[in-house]
């Protein structure tokens, strides 16, 4: 029996008799032959994986519709469990090359130090005509971030999925797509996620619970937005561009003893009485973690 690399397992050997799995064949094809050219009662074919018998069973074609509707069950669950994966390790090869990568869902996600976040960072590779296009190489890096897979091709759709783990450092972090042109250039696209510590994760619940059907303008099956209702708006929490100018201590005056307090709007009630200073505190950290443009101060680094 011969080893084959087809499956993302350490061994997976195939025998028939004399015949056996072959270097590049797969095992879907390898009992496709069998069973149309075998008419042995005698012999057995053998599977196994890691050295473990898996599945043994006579490939003759004198027996029963139901047995051979059987086998051909079995040949179509091989072939699902990945009968045409790569070998591991092996470098991917492109059979297309497009021109720029476009994000088509993914970036700015929220989650805890260390963690999957919770959706698949989604890119597409796109020719000149801005159509998407299938084959194309993808590969992901950043600082600090764990990618699953590392690179892939892109589907008929020409997009790539890929899973992202972030660092054990409360920042910010990048994730760097990059495809090659058809003039051996790359096209990269950059996008940000952020991973929260113990005190920003406090701050988004204490916001999930208290102040985002305020200060977000999106409604969602649980909650449904008060941001219209209102006027002037709420500032998002990840409106750097106007939260960043404001100080610790106007952010938490502010949410201690509502709007007047600094001379803003009285649409932005107090919660003296219902948050403590550490869960006030926390609701501020998580406004620095999450602004855009990223927020940043001397001696601690919100984005980076």
């Amino acid at each position: 029996m011969k080893n084959s690399p087809h499956f993302g397992f350490t061994s997976v050997q195939a025998r028939h008799g004399n015949t056996e799995l072959g270097k590049n064949a797969s095992i879907a094809s390898f009992l496709a032959q069998i069973l149309r050219n075998s008419t042995s009662r005698s012999k057995f074919v053998f599977i196994r994986v890691n050295s473990r018998l898996i599945f043994r069973f006579s490939p003759c074609l004198r027996v029963k519709p139901a047995l051979r509707r059987s086998r051909s069950v079995v040949c179509l669950l091989l072939f699902a469990i990945g009968c045409h994966r790569p070998p591991a390790g092996e470098p991917l090869t492109p059979r297309a090359f497009g021109t720029q990568l476009v994000e088509v869902s993914g970036s700015r996600q929220v989650a805890g130090v260390g963690n999957d976040l919770a959706q698949p960072v989604v890119v597409q590779v796109n020719g000149p005509d801005g159509e998407g296009v299938p084959e194309a190489l993808v590969s992901f890096r950043g600082e600090g971030l764990t990618f699953t897979p590392a690179q892939a091709l892109s589907d008929s759709s020409g997009q790539v999925s890929v899973t992202v783990r972030l660092g054990a450092e409360p920042r910010s972090y990048t994730v760097v797509a990059e495809t090659a042109k058809p003039d051996h250039t790359a096209a990269s696209l950059e996008l940000r996620e952020i991973a929260l510590g113990y005190e920003q994760k406090v701050g988004k619940e204490v916001n999930d619970q208290f102040c985002i059907r305020c200060h977000d303008s999106e409604s969602t099956r649980e909650r449904v937005s008060n941001f219209d209702n209102l006027s002037p708006s709420p500032h998002a929490f990840s409106d750097g561009a106007y939260l960043n100018n404001l100080k610790d201590a106007d952010l938490i005056n502010i949410t201690r003893h509502g709007g007047p307090a600094l001379g803003k709007s009285a649409s932005m009630p107090p919660f003296g009485n219902t948050l403590d200073d550490k869960q006030i505190t926390a609701v501020v950290a998580y406004i620095r973690a999450v602004a855009d443009p990223p927020f940043q101060t001397s001696g601690v680094k919100y984005g980076k």
